[in-house]
């Protein structure tokens, strides 16, 4: 968020004082080419996961999705490696449940897409108070499979 305040106060001086140069102009590719390295650190750490998807490129849709993430939440970036891991971990988790096995979110998808019928992020599900987690997390240290409830009628026989 630095690197964009910076770019826009770049911008204003420049329009205000009618003075676009190529300095000014080199000044601002300079930093925003510093937040697209910043933001691609994350994409590569994702790509380390054998298990998450192996996207061919890093794509400013990507860049988007993961600033628009980092604002919404006021992510940081222990943050971002933490949802990161963590989807990881549960896509491995639940690789053998079948059709309610977790799927490997693409990369944009993870950071900047909302959940269904929900007003949050799709990473927020990941945070320490998010619902996705503890649900997995709590199923794990259980152990065991939930057992099935054997319906009990309470009507009379003859009814």
């Amino acid at each position: 968020m630095e690197l964009a305040e910076e770019v826009y106060k770049s911008l204003v001086a420049a329009i205000k004082n009618d003075t676009i140069t190529d300095e000014n102009l080199s000044g601002i590719k300079r930093i925003l080419k510093a937040e697209i390295t910043t933001y691609k650190k994350f994409y590569e750490y994702y790509k380390t996961k054998d298990n998450l998807i192996q996207h061919r490129k890093y794509t400013s849709d990507m860049r988007k999705s993961l600033k628009r993430g980092i604002e919404r939440l006021q992510l940081d970036e222990d943050d971002i490696y933490t949802i990161i891991d963590r989807h990881s971990k549960i896509v491995d988790m639940t690789k053998d449940k079948g059709m309610y096995a977790v799927k490997p979110r693409r990369f944009d998808v993870l950071f900047g897409q909302r959940d269904v019928e929900k007003t949050h992020l799709l990473c927020s599900e990941y945070l320490d108070d998010g619902g996705k987690y503890k649900m997995y997390l709590k199923d794990n240290t259980e152990g065991t499979k939930r057992e099935k409830v054997k319906y009990v009628s309470n009507a009379p026989d003859n009814f």
